[in-house]
């Protein structure tokens, strides 16, 4: 139940990330040369390393479910 729950978030995570690379890609593409401040990419930056430690977290739980089925 609790790697149900983690699954869910991690791919919220995901799904939230990804969607402000893209509005902030589509962003610079519509308005060139302004929306690119080293504050921004530094925060999208820091929001990768929660949302890799998520997804790990999840893939480490899979895999510790399949050892536990298979033993």
């Amino acid at each position: 139940m609790l790697l149900q729950a983690a699954t869910i978030v991690a791919s919220a995570m995901v799904a939230q990330l990804g969607g402000m690379i893209v509005s902030q890609l589509v962003a610079s593409a519509v308005w060139p040369g302004g929306n690119r401040s080293p504050r921004l990419v530094f925060g999208l930056t820091v929001l990768v390393l929660p949302t890799a430690l998520a997804i790990r977290a999840v893939l480490r739980g899979f895999g510790a479910l399949r050892e536990a089925r298979a033993a």
